[in-house]
C-alpha cells in the first residue's frame, strides 16, 4: 500500500534533506508525539565520544567487539587480539558506556559495556555515548531499553540513507527527545539492565563449569602440551596425512590428537549429518539460522524471514537437538544446537548440520567450541580468505568416550547456563515494555 507525506521546505533542514523515506507518515508522527511531551534530548544527557585509537598505540591485552557483538543487547564475548592483529582504526569504550551501531537499525545492535578487565575496542561503526555527568544521573544503562523501544527505532529505521549499508548518523540519535516520564524511571530501569549483566555473567560461569568437566573427562587438563617452536616429520607421517603444512605437525596438536584417538571414537560414530533439504513454500516466515545467529554457550539466534525472500544459502531443514557448526574458520567457535521453540528452523549452507545418536547436543556442542579444538580442526581448512573444513573431516574427527553421568552433568550445566540467559533477556524486555507503556499513556 502506497503511503505519502506533504512537508514544507523549512521541514528539509540544513541537510537539505529530500530522501523521500525521511518523512514517512510514522516517522513523522512518533516525532511530533515525542515534541509534545516534556524531557531532554539523548544529547542533552549523553555525549558522543569519539576516542580514536590507532594501530601501534595500545600496550597489553586488548579486545576487540564487533557488530555481531552487540546482536540480542547483551554484549558477547568479543575476540582478544595482540598488536599484529591490530590493523585499523577503532574506538575505545569504557564500562557503563552505551554502544549503539548506526548501520541497519533493524538488527539493534545496542548494548550497555559491562565491566571486562581488559582495554575495549569496537568498530568505528558504533556511536558510542557516555553520560554526561552534569545529568545529575548515576548511571546511563536505562538508556538502553529506551533505544530500543518501538517509538525509537521507528525513527531511525526512517532515518537511514543508502541501500547496501543504510546506515543513520549520530545527529539523528543525538536529536532524539526522550520524555521526562522516562528520565525519573532511570534508576529502576538501570536496575534492571544490570540484573540482566549479572544474570548473563552466572550463565558464562555455568558454561565455563561444562567446559572445565569436559576437558577433565578428556585428560586434557592433565596433558602436558609441549611449546617447542622446532619440530620434524617424517615422510611417512607427511604421505599419511597428505599435506605438508608446518602448522599440522605442531606436536602439541600432534599430542592432543594421539590422546583423543586412543577411544577409537570419531564425530560420525556419534552424530550423523543432516540432509533435509529446505523448499520454500509460497507465503508465510521461517525461521533462518546464518552463521552470525551462532552466540554463546551453544545458543542459537534465528531470524524471522519471509518465505519469498529466502536467500539460496538457506539450505538444511533442522529438528530440536540438531548441532550446526560453521565450516568457515573454526577457529571462531561458531557451533549451536537448535532449541525445542527453533523445531523447524532452516540452517545455512555455510553449515556442517549433525544429529547426535550416540551422545548429547550439549555434549557435542561444547566439544566442537572447546579452544585447543577449534584450533585443530582451523588446521584441517583450505583456502585463505575464506579457510573451509570439510564435512568429512569433521565426521572423521576424534571424538571421546564419556560416561553417561559425566554426559548428563555437561548437559545440565550448558542448559541451566541458557536458562539463566534467557531469564536475562526477560528482564531487558520487560523494561523496554515498560518504556513503551509510558510513553503511551504519558
Amino acid at each position: 500500500m502506497a503511503v505519502w507525506s506533504i512537508v514544507e521546505f523549512a521541514q528539509l533542514g540544513e541537510d537539505f534533506m529530500l530522501a523521500a523515506e525521511h518523512y514517512h507518515p510514522a516517522k513523522l508522527r512518533t516525532l511530533s508525539r515525542l515534541a509534545s511531551l516534556s524531557g531532554r534530548t539523548v544529547g542533552e544527557l549523553f555525549e558522543e565520544v569519539q576516542d580514536t585509537v590507532r594501530p601501534g598505540t595500545v600496550e597489553g591485552p586488548a579486545r576487540l567487539y564487533d557488530l555481531t557483538d552487540a546482536l540480542g543487547s547483551l554484549l558477547r564475548p568479543g575476540t582478544d587480539i595482540t598488536e599484529a592483529d591490530f590493523l585499523s582504526n577503532r574506538k575505545r569504550v569504557q564500562t557503563g558506556d552505551i554502544i549503539v551501531s548506526r548501520l541497519r537499525s533493524y538488527l539493534k545492535e545496542i548494548v550497555v559495556v559491562p565491566a571486562l578487565p581488559h582495554v575495549l575496542l569496537v568498530s568505528p561503526e558504533f556511536i558510542v555515548l557516555r553520560l554526561r555527568p552534569e545529568s545529575g544521573l548515576t548511571s546511563g544503562a536505562w538508556l538502553l531499553p529506551y533505544l530500543l523501544s518501538e517509538p525509537v527505532q521507528t525513527i531511525l529505521q526512517w532515518s537511514q540513507t543508502g541501500s547496501a549499508h543504510p546506515r543513520f548518523n549520530s545527529d539523528t540519535l543525538l536529536a532524539i527527545r526522550i520524555p521526562e516520564a522516562i528520565i525519573q524511571l532511570a534508576d529502576n530501569l538501570s536496575e534492571s539492565v544490570e540484573a540482566a549483566h549479572q544474570t548473563v555473567a552466572s550463565s558464562n560461569v555455568l558454561y565455563n563449569e561444562a567446559e572445565v568437566l569436559l576437558l577433565h573427562e578428556l585428560g586434557l587438563d592433565r596433558l602436558q602440551l609441549p611449546t617447542t617452536k622446532t619440530y620434524t616429520a617424517s615422510f611417512v607421517e607427511v604421505m599419511a596425512a597428505e599435506r605438508m603444512d608446518a602448522e599440522f605437525y605442531q606436536p602439541k596438536y600432534q599430542r592432543t590428537l594421539a590422546a583423543l584417538r586412543k577411544t577409537g571414537l570419531t564425530v560420525g560414530m556419534v552424530a550423523r549429518p543432516v540432509r533435509s533439504k529446505f523448499r520454500p513454500k509460497p507465503g508465510g516466515f521461517f525461521q533462518y539460522i546464518e552463521i552470525g545467529g551462532v552466540v554463546e554457550g551453544g545458543r542459537l539466534e534465528p531470524e524471522l524471514v519471509p518465505m519469498d525472500e529466502a536467500p539460496s544459502r538457506a539450505q538444511t531443514v533442522l529438528e530440536a537437538g540438531d548441532v550446526v557448526t560453521s565450516s568457515v574458520r573454526p577457529l571462531r567457535r561458531l557451533t549451536g544446537f537448535v532449541s525445542q521453540a527453533q523445531a523447524g528452523a532452516i540452517g545455512t549452507s555455510g553449515f556442517i548440520a549433525l544429529r547426535p545418536t550416540a551422545t548429547t547436543p550439549e555434549v557435542l556442542t561444547v566439544y566442537l567450541r572447546l579452544p585447543l579444538i577449534c584450533e585443530i580442526l582451523d588446521l584441517y581448512t583450505t583456502a585463505s580468505m575464506y579457510p573451509t573444513i570439510s564435512e568429512s573431516d569433521v565426521l572423521a574427527f576424534p571424538f571421546p568416550r564419556l560416561s553417561e553421568g559425566a554426559q548428563q552433568d555437561i548437559s545440565a550445566l550448558v542448559q541451566k547456563g541458557l536458562a539463566a540467559r534467557q531469564e536475562a533477556m526477560q528482564l531487558l524486555a520487560a523494561a523496554q515494555r515498560r518504556v513503551e507503556e509510558f510513553i503511551d499513556n504519558v
